[in-house]
């Protein structure tokens, strides 16, 4: 059951950060692009430049708490799948042959 719940929270972590990546950071940057350009022209405040800034920093953010979910879910789900079972073998001794 555990194992279902990581598989499903993983699938919604990895939509939401394509979303992020694939639409609204691309949009948040061309809004301050656009912003900073009415801001050379004399159409839009400061304030709107710090204000599209502040939006793409809260986004940036917000994709990294994804980014962080997303591992915690896959540690969790290599875990209970034994994903982190390394084996070391002993090294081997080798005889050494005195002349």
């Amino acid at each position: 059951a555990k194992v279902n719940t990581l598989l499903v929270d993983r699938g919604n972590l990895t939509q939401r950060l394509e979303r992020y990546q694939a639409t609204l950071l691309p949009q948040a940057k061309a809004r301050i692009q656009a912003v900073e350009r009415g801001y050379q022209n004399n159409t839009a405040q400061f304030n709107d430049v710090i204000s599209a800034t502040t939006d793409e920093l809260a986004l940036q953010l917000e994709q990294q708490r994804l980014l962080t979910d997303l591992n915690i879910a896959n540690s969790n789900l290599a875990t209970l799948l034994g994903g982190f079972d390394y084996q070391v073998a002993s090294p081997e001794a080798r005889s050494i042959s005195t002349y």
